[in-house]
């Protein structure tokens, strides 16, 4: 069936070329009105006045008159002659302007002559331009009859695109409005579900969670304990999310599991922008990060943490976080190791959350956590598109 859909298709596309081809071009028509004219002008006679007076000065002649006519013959063959000499002028002011219009007729020709090739692959090219189009609709129609997949994207097409512009004057425009939005947040949502997939199965074959448990149970424990400190803390990995550029993306749940696993709470897949709280700064800045007290001004949090009115307004309710900046091989940004705990200085003074930071920093490279990360990375980066969601000030 396809098979004849496509001989029928080239037959069309054979016979529209066809006609192009076979239609004259404005030149041709151009040239066809300047010959009508040249033939027009051949066709003009000379008066035919002259012979008619020399007939009557020979008529004149033979008349035989009484001598008193004479006078009156040789007067009117004077005005006979006098005659003649006046159409002879005009004659030869007439027969000039005939020859200078079929001179003017001729170069028009030539010059039409000279151009007709290139004007007429210009408008074989305009005309084609105005015929394809229907053509290409044609075969796209068929086509779409026969395929389910082309029908779905099409479909997908025409709720996320609001118009498109051809050349040859063409527009197509689609349904646009609430169903354009609300397949445009579908897509998006996909888009998430696709990056959460990606980086829950390459964390769960790197182990990431089990590593951090390990860090909590061999290092940060047993820092709290030799420094008499008993924080309700908890931690987690924020990395470069692959969905929207400039945003973190949170990799596992909370930890340690006894404190914070409740059934049918997830709190991986979340994402911030690199301007918000505390993470953001660190990532911005490249460098480890750590606040004993927090404010609770929803101003402050407005103006110094990056955070929404809403966002400030709910808060967290932490009072101590510490991130951890964990870097590539290239030293660039890799992911944040997290702590918070809802008390304020839970992790003890400056002094003791510096000694933490180091700890922590020790656990991630004895444990392999920063080269299990970056595995992480090179295995997920392609994975979804990068969208860029804020503006370019340059």
């Amino acid at each position: 069936m396809l098979k004849g859909i496509s001989i029928v298709v080239g037959c069309l596309v054979l016979v529209l070329i066809l006609l192009i081809l076979w239609q004259p071009s404005p030149q041709e028509s151009a040239m066809s009105s300047l010959a009508a004219a040249e033939k027009v002008l051949e066709q003009v006679k000379i008066s035919e006045a002259p012979a008619k007076l020399d007939e009557a000065r020979r008529i004149i002649l033979g008349m035989k008159l009484p001598q008193k006519a004479d006078v009156a013959r040789e007067k009117a063959l004077g005005s006979i002659d006098a005659a003649k000499m006046e159409i002879g002028d005009a004659q030869v002011g007439q027969m000039g302007a005939i020859s200078a219009a079929r001179t003017q007729i001729q170069t028009a020709e030539k010059n039409l002559t000279a151009t007709t090739a290139a004007e007429r692959a210009r408008v074989v090219k305009d005309q084609m331009l105005v015929l394809i189009w229907p053509v290409v609709i044609a075969i796209l129609v068929v086509y779409l009859f026969n395929s389910k997949t082309a029908l779905e994207v099409l479909k997908h097409m025409g709720s996320l695109v609001s118009n498109v512009k051809v050349p040859g004057g063409l527009e197509i425009s689609f349904v646009g409005g609430a169903a354009v939005k609300q397949s445009q947040e579908e897509v998006i949502k996909g888009y998430r579900q696709q990056v959460i997939t990606q980086y829950d199965l390459a964390a769960t074959q790197k182990q990431i969670s089990d590593t951090v448990e390990r860090a909590i149970k061999e290092h940060i424990t047993p820092f709290f304990v030799a420094n008499h400190l008993d924080p309700e803390f908890r931690c987690t990995i924020h990395v470069r999310d692959i969905l929207f550029q400039s945003s973190l993306y949170q990799l596992i749940d909370y930890l340690p599991r006894k404190k914070w696993a409740v059934p049918g709470r997830i709190t991986r897949g979340r994402a911030w922008s690199v301007r918000y709280g505390l993470i953001g700064r660190c990532w911005r800045l490249e460098d480890d990060q750590k606040e004993g007290t927090i404010p609770t001004s929803a101003e402050k949090l407005i103006e110094d943490w990056g955070l929404t009115k809403n966002e400030a307004d709910s808060g967290s309710g932490k009072q101590t976080m510490l991130c951890h900046l964990i870097r590539s091989k290239n030293q660039s940004p890799l992911a944040i190791f997290y702590l918070d705990a809802e008390k304020p200085n839970a992790f003890g003074n400056e002094s003791r959350m510096s000694e933490l930071n180091n700890v922590v920093g020790n656990a991630v490279r004895e444990l392999g956590l920063d080269a299990a990360l970056q595995e992480v990375w090179e295995k997920v980066q392609t994975s979804a598109p990068l969208i860029e969601i804020y503006a370019d000030p340059r």
